[in-house]
């Protein structure tokens, strides 16, 4: 029940931060978006969350089932990307080299924290519950498509058609949770989706350098310190005595 709570409040706190940098604009909005909402509430939060209550990246699941996830989900990036016009906008705008490395760095954490929030972590509340199978996966589908079309909802202030949209994302990233149980795979996914989106809508083009390479500090360290910690605890379970 702990854990909820943090979940729960750690996401009104995400979407706060997230609306308040929208809503600001300019150089303040900028700072906010990169310091509190990026760094604080997308990366940082949901480390500690991840840490304190020794949340699991990956559920046990049939490799088949994963498979078919991962099928799903390239479908779903191909239909998002290709009839869209995306790749159409994006050679419209024709990015550098430059921009994309600024895009990536910009959209790992990002799509780090909608991932973990809207697709994994809300999912998984449901998904440890006693309820019915068959209401249990709804729940999981409903919940991820309205706190992905709520977040996009706020990052627009207020633009209906978004929050449809990513209602619509958020649906189908609900049954992928279903099908391969898998933050990575999830987050993966996602980062291709808003990366090619956001590419082509040209937003963030002159974003600041100086607030990419701290969020990007940051993100590594973390990063690696979860991982470098799963790997040492396998280690030390496997060198654990038989008696």
């Amino acid at each position: 029940m702990k854990r909820n709570i943090a979940i729960l409040f750690s996401f009104i706190l995400y979407l706060s931060t997230w609306f308040v940098s929208q809503k600001l604009c300019g150089y303040w909005g900028s700072i906010l978006f990169g310091t509190f909402y990026l760094i604080i509430f997308s990366l940082l939060i949901p480390f500690i969350l991840i840490k304190k209550y020794a949340i699991t990246m990956r559920l046990k699941l049939n490799k088949k089932f994963r498979i078919a996830g991962i099928l799903f989900l390239i479908i779903i990036t191909l239909f998002s990307i290709f009839p869209a016009g995306t790749l159409k906008e994006i050679s419209h705008h024709n990015p550098g080299f430059e921009v994309i490395i600024k895009y990536c760095i910009l959209f790992l954490p990002m799509s780090f924290g909608i991932s973990m929030f809207c697709f994994y972590l809300f999912p998984l509340m449901i998904d440890e519950t006693s309820i019915h199978r068959v209401i249990k996966s709804g729940l999981i589908i409903v919940i991820s498509s309205l706190t992905s079309g709520i977040s996009f909802y706020i990052d627009t202030l207020g633009n209906v058609d978004m929050f449809f949209i990513m209602a619509m994302m958020g649906l189908f990233f609900g049954i992928g949770f279903l099908l391969t149980k898998s933050f990575f795979i999830l987050w993966v996914f996602f980062f291709i989706n808003m990366m090619a989106h956001t590419l082509g809508e040209a937003k963030y083009y002159d974003y600041d350098w100086s607030i990419l390479a701290i969020e990007i500090i940051v993100f590594l360290f973390l990063f690696s310190s979860v991982i470098i910690k799963k790997y040492f605890d396998k280690k030390k379970v496997k060198s654990l005595p038989n008696y």
